[in-house]
Formats: C-alpha cells, structure tokens, sequence
C-alpha cells in the first residue's frame, strides 16, 4: 500500500521499483510509472454517497471526512424508523439528532435525488432548532423527501430545516408527518432569517 498527497484534479506519476528473487538467488528488476489523478470526496462535483440511515447519522459528525461543510448525495431510499428508539435520556427517547447546531450550522450541500427518508422520529420538545437539518448558513439542500415523520422540537421547528438563515436553498423537497412545536414551526422550514 502506498499513500500519496497530491492537488486534486492533477496529474502525478508514481514510480515504482521491484526487486524480485528466485530461489536460485537470481534477482530480476522491474520499474514501470503510474499516473494517478487526485479526487476529493464531499465536493460539490463528488459529493458523500448517503446510502444508509448510519451514513444520515454521521453527515456533520467531521467521521471520515463527513464535516458540515461537505456534499452529500443521497441515492437510495432510507429507513429511519430505527430513529424512534435512540438516544435514550431518563426513558424517553430523544431520536435522531438534527445535522447542525446553532454554534456550528450545516453550510454544505445534499441532494436527496428524489428518494425518500422514511420514518424518521425526533422528539426533542425542550430543544431549539429541530429538523432534518438544526441550522442551515448558505446551505444547499434539494429533492428531499422526508415520509412518515414524527418531529417534535420547542422553536424553530421545521421538517427539513428548524432554522434556516436567507442564502439557504431549500428546494424541491416535501415532507409528510407531523412537525410538533411551541414556536416558530412550519413544514419545510421553521424560520428563515435574514
């Protein structure tokens, strides 16, 4: 195995050399050169592959790379449902924890292609800023489908997004459910601000 760094997108040839030894103690030698081209994961022309509820889970956690600045592309349909029963604090369930804080917003991208999010639960009734996504800053979020969700937050409260400033784009995406809260509530988008 060999690790390299290189600019992403540019050429860089490897040269590799190999001494090989017979039992008769002969060594042969061979060389040849590889041309490798560099190419970065969570950028906008190639985006994370979000194919699973862990791989939800972890968008913004900085595991692998996945920081909230990244891209992700969602390409298949997701079952959430295991959501209901995580995060467990003095027996009640809190469940899925939204992608991005108040102090540490989501501002990358993620393209949910059309497939659906199924069954996700958040029951966070004495927390701020509940959705798929907490808080958004020049986020680009499009063709998400959250189905058969259960959101329950105390403000800024939204299916997608529980607080999204201006130069976020919400586009495209739908949910069906129930987004539960005291204020600032709505179905795709909690607030929007400037």
């Amino acid at each position: 195995a060999a690790t390299f760094n290189a600019p992403e997108g540019e050429d860089q040839t490897l040269s590799f050399q190999l001494t090989v030894t017979d039992a008769y103690g002969l060594s042969a030698v061979q060389s040849t050169n590889v041309s490798i081209v560099a190419t970065v994961l969570g950028t906008k022309e190639n985006p994370f592959q979000v194919t699973s509820y862990e791989d939800l889970k972890k968008i913004g956690t900085g595991e692998d790379e996945w920081n909230l600045d990244s891209y992700y592309l969602q390409t298949a349909d997701i079952d959430a449902s295991p959501s209901e029963t995580e995060n467990e604090i003095d027996g009640q369930y809190l469940g899925f924890q939204p992608i991005g804080t108040e102090e540490t917003p989501f501002t990358g991208g993620y393209e949910g292609d059309g497939f659906n999010i199924n069954g996700l639960t958040i029951n966070r009734a004495n927390e701020n800023g509940v959705g798929l996504f907490g808080f958004t800053q020049q986020a680009i979020i499009e063709n998400t489908n959250l189905v058969d969700a259960a959101l329950m937050g105390n403000v800024y409260v939204g299916g997608i997004v529980g607080r999204a400033d201006q130069e976020s784009i919400i586009n495209n995406s739908s949910i069906q459910g129930t987004v539960t809260g005291v204020g600032s509530v709505g179905g795709l988008v909690g607030e929007m601000i400037n």
